[in-house]
C-alpha cells in the first residue's frame, strides 16, 4: 500500500497510462461517458486508501489525470479517519479531504471506512451542505452478515438520505461464512440493501476472489432466479442503477 501521496500520484499515472493501451477501453471522466449508447469499455478510477500528506495540488493532479473516486482510509487508522479494523472518527484533515472533494468532484467512499468515520463524514457533508456524491462501491449488510467489512443500516441508510449507492461485491469472504452457498447468500444481501436504501441505489459492487469474473456470472443467475425482482429492478442491479449514480455525480465536462 502507497502511504505516500506524491508516490501515489507517479503510480497513478502510469496505471492509467497502462490502461489505455488497450483500444478498446476509456475512462468515465463525465456525465456524457456514462450515457446509455457508448462504444467500448469503460474504467472508472479511484483510490480505497488516501495517502498521507495529501496536498490540493496533488490531488488535483489525480483528478486531472481521471481519479474520480477516493476514500478516506483503508483498514487502519490514518491522519483523515479511521479504517475498519480501527476505532475513531473523521479527523480535521479528513475533513479538509472532503471540502477538497467537494470542490474537485471526486466522489466519497466509504466502502473500508469505519462507522464512526462513515457517519461523521455524511454529517460533514449536511451541515455544510457539500456537493459529495458519496457511495459504498463494495460492502455488504451487517445484519445479512456480521463481517467487519460490512455496514450497519445506520450506514446504508445515510448514504440512502444522500442519493448515494452501495455495490455488493461479489467476494465471498465478506458476504457469507465459508462453505455456504455464495450466490444465494449475494442475494440475501442485495434483497436488504434495497429494503434500506431503495431499488434504485443497489447494484454489483467491486472487488472479488482472486480475480475470478465467475461469481460475478453465478450472481446474476441467482438474482434473476430467486430475487424475486421485477425486470426493471433486475436491470437496473445488474448495471443500471450505477451508471444511474455515475451520471448523477460526474461533473459534466
Amino acid at each position: 500500500m502507497i502511504e505516500n501521496a506524491e508516490e501515489a500520484l507517479k503510480v497513478h499515472q502510469i496505471f492509467a497510462e497502462q490502461i489505455l493501451r488497450n483500444p478498446l477501453v476509456s475512462f468515465a471522466r463525465r456525465k456524457s461517458d456514462v450515457e446509455e449508447c457508448f462504444a467500448g469499455i469503460k474504467v472508472i478510477l479511484g483510490l480505497q486508501h488516501m495517502p498521507c500528506k495529501m496536498t490540493s495540488d496533488v490531488l488535483r493532479a489525480l483528478r486531472d489525470d481521471s481519479l474520480r473516486i477516493g476514500a478516506i482510509a483503508y483498514q487502519s487508522e490514518n491522519e483523515y479517519g479511521s479504517g475498519y479494523a480501527t476505532h475513531g472518527g473523521l479527523k480535521q484533515r479528513g475533513e479538509w479531504l472532503i471540502r477538497q472533494f467537494a470542490e474537485l468532484g471526486i466522489i466519497l467512499d466509504l466502502s473500508h471506512a469505519n462507522e464512526q468515520t462513515a457517519m461523521n463524514a455524511m454529517r460533514l457533508i449536511h451541515r455544510e451542505d457539500l456537493p459529495v456524491k458519496v457511495m459504498l462501491s463494495h460492502s455488504g449488510c451487517h445484519s445479512v452478515y456480521m463481517s467487519p467489512r460490512n455496514v450497519s443500516n445506520a450506514v446504508l441508510s445515510a448514504v440512502a438520505d444522500l442519493d448515494g449507492y452501495c455495490g455488493i461485491p461479489a467476494i465471498t469472504f465478506i458476504i457469507a461464512a465459508k462453505g455456504s452457498y455464495y450466490p444465494r447468500e449475494f442475494v440475501y444481501h442485495v434483497q436488504y440493501a434495497t429494503q434500506m436504501m431503495g431499488s434504485k441505489r443497489v447494484g454489483i459492487g467491486s472487488d472479488c476472489q482472486f480475480l475470478d469474473m465467475s461469481i460475478i456470472d453465478a450472481q446474476k443467475k441467482a438474482l434473476q432466479n430467486h430475487a424475486g425482482f421485477s425486470d426493471d429492478v433486475l436491470q437496473g442491479v445488474l448495471g443500471n442503477n450505477f451508471r444511474y449514480f455515475l451520471h448523477r455525480s460526474l461533473p459534466r465536462i
